[in-house]
This record gives structure tokens, sequence and C-alpha cells, in this order.
């Protein structure tokens, strides 16, 4: 298991069905993050949504959802980011 990357940048991509827009999130020393978003709908989709993840001396990662239930609206996504040689 790798250790936990400080101050990533993370960017996510708020599908349309989720308001759209963006926010971008650092982690914290443990290497997690938390965004949130109010939205008063019957039913999420996720259908869109991204997460890119870049930090200094790492390679970037990105991913992207296609389907359209976000379960309880809830989304876990684990990245593993890969040093870069120099």
């Amino acid at each position: 298991m790798g250790r936990p990357v400080r101050g990533a940048e993370v960017t996510i991509d708020w599908p349309r069905g989720l308001g759209g827009g963006g926010t971008v999130v650092h982690t914290d020393r443990a290497g997690h993050h938390v965004a949130a978003r109010a939205v008063r709908t019957q039913q999420f989709t996720c259908d869109g949504f991204a997460l890119t993840v870049r930090a200094s001396g790492f390679a970037s990662a990105y991913s992207q959802r296609s389907d359209t239930t976000c379960g309880r609206g809830v989304i876990t996504i684990d990245f593993k980011l890969f040093p870069i040689q120099r």
C-alpha cells in the first residue's frame, strides 16, 4: 500500500443532473478529500461525473462515470498516483 499524497489537487466536474460546474479541493495529510453538492432531485445521475487528481512529482489520474445511478448519492473513488522518475 502506498503513502498518502498531501495537497494533491482534486478537480470535480459535476454532471448536469447534479447542477453542472466544477469544484477544486485539495487532499489532507492523510490523502483524503471530501466534496459535496446539495441538489433537489428525485433520482441522482452520475453520468458525466469526472474526477482529475494532480500532484507535483506524480502522474495525473482521471476517472469518469458513465452510469446513470449514484446509489445513495455517495461516490467513493480511490486513486493510486505514480511518481514521475526524474
